[in-house]
């Protein structure tokens, strides 16, 4: 991430950037120089350390599959099949080589629904690979990998994202017909 990566990314269409800090404090000044040096309103973005144990809304949870260790229990998983699953229609989890993830928690890289360095935000976001894991999410099918293995319980957040792209999604099809 330098200002010029930054200020594209914002041209693009961006509007709000969650920067995970997962090392240390002292990554928080360089992240906020890049910002403010971008241009970029502190109302734009928002730091979001894991590295302690202060309150940030966090839960724990087995990165789909990733993590295998006491504490997730099969019922955990089983539990939510037939639930949906919103990080789809909030998140955007873009990798260092600009591959777009479909999930945060898609730690082995198994869905690339894209790359920004190929394809704009807008194109990648709304593109066919991300609606295909969102039709299959927004009805609780966890059967595929990584879903099939995760312990996140999806529906906690992001509920108008999904109702919006959802509706998004059904004005356009009714159109085509």
């Amino acid at each position: 991430m330098n200002k010029e990566s930054v200020t594209e990314i914002y041209k693009s269409g961006m509007d709000m950037l969650y920067i995970n800090l997962y090392d240390g404090l002292e990554q928080i000044e360089p992240f906020v120089k890049i910002m403010k040096d971008s241009g970029i309103s502190e109302d734009n973005y928002k730091l979001r350390a894991h590295h302690t144990q202060d309150e940030w809304g966090l839960f724990v949870n087995n990165r789909s599959g990733m993590i295998d260790w006491i504490g997730f229990d099969e019922d955990d998983i089983e539990n939510l099949k037939g639930k949906p699953c919103h990080y789809p229609y909030y998140k955007m989890f873009v990798d260092w080589n600009g591959d777009v993830l479909f999930c945060s928690n898609d730690w082995g890289r198994e869905i690339v629904v894209g790359n920004l360095i190929q394809s704009s935000v807008m194109d990648v976001w709304m593109g066919d690979k991300m609606k295909e894991v969102r039709d299959r999410l927004s009805v609780g099918d966890r059967s595929h990998s990584p879903c099939n293995t995760c312990s996140v319980k999806g529906d906690l957040f992001g509920k108008s994202s999904f109702e919006l792209i959802n509706g998004y999604y059904e004005s356009s099809d009714n159109r085509s017909h």
